[in-house]
């Protein structure tokens, strides 16, 4: 009978369980993990966010602890065994030796052994949820540091313009060649140049440490890259594909199989939770006397309804939940879509169109100054134009990064959330032309 019970029960390497996940991970985010350790690149970054951050060791570590708890509870409780010796007089002592076990933890072995297995089918998905998230939130924080690092550096050019524009402008202040109203207006234009590459180090600050929390290693902006690669076209998956590989989903399609077989387990358990059976010994005058015991709590006062309505509830709870979870994995497909036409199209218009004319116009502007025709203001303001296009650049080039990892998120299985922190591309300063 033991057998019987305990068959099909395979046993799961508590040990193996956390390399399984994180191979499948490597999977389905097509990562080549090699543990370079480097900050050369996305894939590096995560290589060394997975080797060093300690919060995803931990969320491995349970997901082997998920399966030790499933192989303790595909077993049946252990029996009790209970020896009462009482002074027998001149007969001897009374020997009462009972071994009985609970009638429950027996017959429903198998019904819990596939419920523990559903939760942790659950846990497990949970586990590897976790990890492809993490592993697009570590590419989305070093496209984000490598942008700030850009900005910053674009931003120093500026300030170089701005400050060499106020140098002049003292001179011909010197010389009295400028109405006074002209001075304010180089002046403001050099504050607001001033905050700007405040800000731009904030951000690259604020950008730096959150890769460096992520990657769980010191993180220098001299350690990034100068540039972001350009964007490498994604493929765009389809519903049917997203919703076949998405994690959440199948955490929560284990969590109602786990929670309807909790339900109808509830209906035994509910009466059956003190119900036991078992041999009894007795031995006095030297004889052993041997029968069967059985011992059962009567339903006088709760007959378990309660209990029963509960565990019903949480049942169709679980499979309401199921429903808006799909319907927001569709809806987050539909955005990341639409978001990724959009900024590529946006990166596109930048490289093709305000790249070149913010360049033509340093070039014209070039020439017109050599040949005295414009001042050194004009050549300034067409620097800072072209300038403050490198900076749409970098914006638009991050923004179609963070949309192609939020679409890989998606097809790897990870969550929906992914979608709504996508940032969106700014264009040109529009107060670029009045400096």
């Amino acid at each position: 009978m033991a057998a019987a019970l305990l068959g099909g029960c395979a046993t799961l390497d508590p040990d193996q369980v956390a390399s399984d996940v994180m191979d499948e991970a490597a999977q389905r985010t097509q990562l080549a993990l090699n543990g370079s350790g480097s900050l050369d690149t996305a894939p590096a970054a995560v290589d060394l966010a997975l080797v060093h951050n300690r919060s995803v060791r931990a969320d491995l570590l349970q997901a082997g602890v998920s399966a030790a708890e499933l192989n303790a509870l595909s077993r049946p409780g252990n029996p009790i065994f209970e020896v009462v010796s009482l002074p027998g007089g001149d007969h001897g002592r009374v020997l009462d030796v009972d071994l009985r076990a609970s009638v429950l933890g027996v017959a429903a072995t198998p019904w819990r052994a596939r419920t523990a297995r559903a939760a942790y089918a659950a846990e497990r998905s949970e586990a590897l949820l976790r990890l492809v998230d993490f592993t697009a939130d570590v590419e989305r924080a070093w496209v984000e540091a490598v942008a700030a690092r850009q900005r910053l550096d674009l931003y120093a050019r500026i300030l170089e313009a701005a400050e060499a524009a106020m140098t002049i402008a003292e001179e011909l202040d010197a010389a009295g060649n400028r109405p006074a109203i002209a001075r304010v207006r180089e002046r403001n234009m050099l504050i607001n140049v001033q905050l700007e590459y405040a800000t731009a180090q904030l951000q690259a600050e604020a950008a730096r440490f959150a890769l460096e929390r992520l990657t769980g290693q010191g993180v220098r902006l001299e350690d990034l890259p100068v540039a972001l690669p350009a964007p490498v076209p994604a493929v765009l998956p389809g519903e049917d594909e997203v919703l076949d590989a998405s994690l959440p989903l199948a955490r929560s399609r284990a969590q109602v199989e786990a929670a309807s077989r909790e339900a109808g387990l509830e209906n035994w358990a509910s009466l059956l939770d003190h119900a036991e059976i078992g041999l009894a010994a007795e031995r006095e005058d030297r004889e052993w006397a041997r029968g069967w015991m059985a011992e059962i709590s009567l339903p006088l006062f709760d007959q378990g309804q309660h209990r029963r309505a509960a565990a019903r509830l949480r049942a169709e709870q679980a499979l309401e939940r199921h429903a808006a979870l799909t319907a927001d994995i569709v809806a987050a497909l539909a955005n990341a879509r639409s978001v990724h036409a959009l900024v590529v199209e946006q990166a596109v218009l930048v490289d093709d169109d305000l790249l070149p004319a913010s360049e033509a116009l340093l070039e014209q502007t070039l020439l017109q100054y050599n040949a005295m025709q414009l001042g050194v203001f004009e050549l300034l303001n067409a620097f800072e134009t072209r300038t403050r296009a490198g900076l749409a650049w970098i914006d638009a080039h991050a923004a179609a990064h963070q949309a192609d990892i939020a679409v890989r998120q998606l097809a790897a299985g990870g969550s929906p959330g992914a979608v709504s922190i996508m940032p969106v591309a700014a264009g040109p300063s529009a107060d670029a032309a009045d400096h």
